[in-house]
């Protein structure tokens, strides 16, 4: 999906949980979709948003994963992420904030 968007359109932002972890997305340990997708998002010219603490907390090992995170190609803005721990579910909101420096 990634390397046919990036063929038919020259901007492009995937956001959402991915699924997978890679150090490139704050994770401390690559997994094989995860390697896949950076791969992927590497030779397409994608610049991750990514926050630095968890969006998935596993309730039975405890573990802290980034699955949450976006992908921008060509998208000439700056954005943040922010990781809400508010809900009582082992997956976090995550708020993708892009700043387009419209003045009122």
């Amino acid at each position: 999906m990634i390397s046919k968007s990036a063929k038919i359109h020259n901007n492009v932002i995937f956001a959402g949980d991915f699924n997978a972890t890679h150090t490139s997305w704050n994770n401390s340990k690559n997994n094989p979709r995860g390697m896949q997708l950076n791969k992927s998002f590497n030779e397409n010219n994608h610049i991750i948003i990514a926050p630095t603490s968890a969006t998935r907390i596993d309730c039975r090992t405890n573990a802290h994963n980034i699955y949450d995170f976006a992908t921008f190609k060509n998208i000439p803005f700056p954005a943040t992420t922010t990781v809400f721990h508010e809900l009582s579910s082992d997956h976090l909101p995550c708020l993708l904030d892009i700043d387009l420096n419209i003045k009122p």
